[in-house]
């Protein structure tokens, strides 16, 4: 993670950040990259006449490696659901439904300017528990019905995303608990964009876009006002456009100078925008989706980093619709240790005749997946498939 420190904190070791923090480089601020070989180092530098540096610091070991979880939320890799997918999913349903209408509520406040960040709490916590009962079921929800309220669900499909990342990158509760404020919270600025903007069913303007790229500093300013704003939240909508190889916006940050939060709702937010149907442009299956990401590979982000993304969804994510070299269709129930050999419910005979199967395609002699549809393309009632999965 990047921090700012004092001079007088500085010590030989560290590395200092600079040249790619952009706007948050102040006159008194050390703005080059440096790694403090010695005291000298720190005495010319003070001697300069700079009272302040962005520190570059290794994440603490249990962020880095995979480690014995104490959290009671934990992340998908290393303990499965506690509830069958069918049971949650009802109750996954329902919490999504309320907090998309809260996503609603805190983005007409906020462009009226009477934002109340703590009504956020009991939503937040909800997402959390119900990825620890069955990370499935928000996951196959995120996916659905994205045709009406798109910015509102958007919130919330980017805080589920990001909150079952975290969780399978073994962090602890509270942390992934600011992840999930974090993705809720990332399009705020939006609110403060104009609507003919923000709802054009068409591609932007050069123009435009400049006005719509204000929107994650518009509303890093708006989470400002609130004192008990945990970093994590702040940095995630402001880093969630910057890019790896220092390409995005607003800062042009690049590396390491992007948070780790940062990183991950970024990639939350374009996994969504991509698998997501809008006025201007059709869905892409998730396999799909993730491809593309796998394109912008140490462009977009770290391909470590991408590579986690990928690991926690599967290359065929919950939810998707596939079909087998033997020329059935099913839908993906659950993703196992080898992610392209998913459990499947088949929905479709070879033949066309609607059955309902369940097949794990670990087994030996299981057919493999040779492509993967929208649900709209094979019009599959995924929800209904879903809700039938016992196992």
């Amino acid at each position: 993670m990047i921090q700012k420190m004092s001079i007088e904190e500085l010590a030989v070791g560290m590395r200092i950040i600079g040249r790619g923090l952009g706007w948050q480089i102040q006159p008194n601020t050390f703005g080059e990259d440096l790694d403090i070989t010695s005291q000298e180092q720190i005495h010319n530098i003070r001697e300069l006449g700079y009272t302040e540096a962005f520190v570059y610091l290794p994440d603490p070991p249990e962020q880095c490696a995979p480690a014995q979880p104490t959290q009671p939320f934990p992340p998908p890799g290393y303990q499965g659901p506690t509830v069958a997918l069918a049971e949650e999913l009802p109750k996954a349903q329902a919490l999504h439904a309320k907090c998309t209408v809260y996503a609603q509520k805190f983005m007409s406040d906020s462009a009226k300017g009477r934002f109340n960040y703590d009504e956020a709490e009991p939503f937040v916590e909800g997402l959390l528990a119900s990825t620890q009962r069955n990370p499935g079921a928000l996951l196959s929800l995120s996916r659905l019905h994205q045709t009406d309220a798109y910015t509102y669900k958007h919130c919330v499909n980017v805080a589920i995303l990001s909150i079952s990342l975290a969780r399978s990158l073994h962090h602890d509760t509270m942390k992934v608990f600011t992840t999930g404020y974090a993705g809720l919270f990332h399009d705020l600025g939006k609110a403060l964009v104009p609507k003919q903007i923000l709802n054009a069913p068409r591609k932007l303007s050069t123009t435009e876009f400049k006005v719509m790229q204000e929107h994650p500093t518009l509303g890093y300013r708006e989470l400002m006002r609130v004192p008990q704003v945990q970093e994590d939240v702040l940095r995630g909508t402001l880093e969630h456009h910057e890019k790896f190889d220092g390409t995005g916006y607003p800062g042009n940050l690049a590396g390491a100078a992007i948070s780790h939060i940062g990183t991950v709702v970024g990639m939350a937010d374009v996994y969504d925008a991509l698998t997501s149907q809008r006025p201007y442009k059709s869905s892409i299956p998730q396999n799909t989706a993730l491809g593309i990401m796998f394109q912008m590979r140490n462009k977009a982000w770290a391909e470590s980093m991408l590579a986690e993304f990928i690991q926690m969804l599967g290359v065929y994510p919950v939810g998707s619709v596939v079909e087998l070299e033997d020329g059935t269709l099913a839908v993906v129930t659950d993703v196992s240790e080898n992610s392209t050999a998913p459990k499947v419910m088949v929905v479709q005979s070879q033949l066309g005749k609607t059955i309902r199967e369940m097949r794990d395609l670990t087994r030996q002699g299981e057919a493999r997946i040779v492509t993967a549809y929208t649900a709209e393309e094979k019009n599959v009632d995924v929800l209904s498939v879903l809700a039938s999965v016992t196992e």
